[in-house]
């Protein structure tokens, strides 16, 4: 664990369950790849098979949520990524 992360954690030890979850690490790549789509949350969202509702317990790492849930979203975006892509490099 990197160092800030640590510190963080002396101060705040009751979030370490949360930030060290599977559902935390899976958060962290939907929010980076809504910012790589460079799409609005809804839209980003409705990709992934969410209600907006829905859809922000992902980014928030809400560990009540099944990991199966984050993966199902990571993969729809995922193939929305890939498929744009492949629109683009056909349309050059």
């Amino acid at each position: 664990m990197e160092k800030n992360m640590q510190n963080l954690l002396n101060y705040f030890p009751e979030f370490e369950g949360s930030i060290t979850s599977k559902q935390f690490e899976y958060a962290q790549q939907l929010i980076n790849k809504r910012i790589n789509l460079d799409l609005a949350f809804a839209k980003v969202a409705e990709i992934a098979g969410f209600t907006p509702e829905e859809y922000i317990s992902l980014e928030y790492g809400e560990v009540s949520v099944p990991s199966e849930q984050y993966e199902a979203a990571l993969f729809r975006l995922e193939q929305f990524e890939q498929k744009n892509r492949k629109s683009k490099n056909n349309s050059n």
